[in-house]
């Protein structure tokens, strides 16, 4: 029995259908693998990202609470525990103003509380404004006595710690946050922060 041959005419070009199937398969493949590497890109991306914004909101929370741990008052400023937190009185009203009276002491406006939330791990922020602003400041308030709306300020927060160092003109705070990539853990992103603020203010 002869064998069937697939022949070309000489002159004219043309795919067999084997040849055909190959070339369809090659094209699945590096379809496939391109498709790979643009997801992957995308979840690569997408980590970076979050870390990114992680990192810069843990940034601006302690750049902001040296601020205004520096124009604090050095004896009103209170670390408790069960939450963490730390109360300080603050000079800034509703509108960021402030005002002194004619020996340059400050008009104190308010108590502000951040507060960390463990079991959430989230940082939040809360104030408690005075009913008169005044130059001599009471004790400060405790924890439980802040009636406000809080605010979260940070989340993914691992720890957050405060010490008054130096007789109370010094405070540090230790911030970590994490950001989770995985189940595992070992591709998880940390960001610790450390900071010590001088209190200006001993009136």
């Amino acid at each position: 029995m002869t064998p069937c041959k697939i022949l070309r005419h000489r002159g004219v070009e043309g795919v067999t259908i084997a040849e055909l199937l190959v070339y369809s398969v090659l094209y699945l493949l590096l379809l496939a693998t391109v498709t790979s590497y643009l997801i992957f890109g995308v979840k690569v991306s997408r980590r970076n990202e979050g870390a990114q914004k992680t990192q810069q909101s843990a940034m601006v929370v302690i750049n902001q609470l040296d601020s205004e741990l520096a124009n604090s008052r050095r004896g009103s400023v209170v670390v408790g525990a069960a939450p963490t937190h730390i109360i300080f009185p603050s000079f800034e009203d509703a509108s960021d103003d402030w005002a002194v009276d004619k020996f340059g002491k400050p008009f104190w406006q308010k108590w502000v509380a951040i507060v960390f939330h463990s079991p959430e791990k989230r940082l939040v922020r809360k104030v408690e404004y005075l009913s008169t602003p005044t130059t001599a400041l009471g004790a400060a308030p405790p924890l439980a006595s802040f009636t406000g709306v809080e605010k979260t300020i940070a989340q993914n927060v691992e720890v957050f710690e405060v010490q008054l160092l130096e007789g109370g003109w010094v405070v540090e705070v230790a911030l970590r946050t994490i950001e989770k990539r995985g189940s595992g853990g070992s591709e998880d992103s940390e960001f610790p922060l450390t900071s010590r603020t001088r209190v200006r203010n001993g009136w």
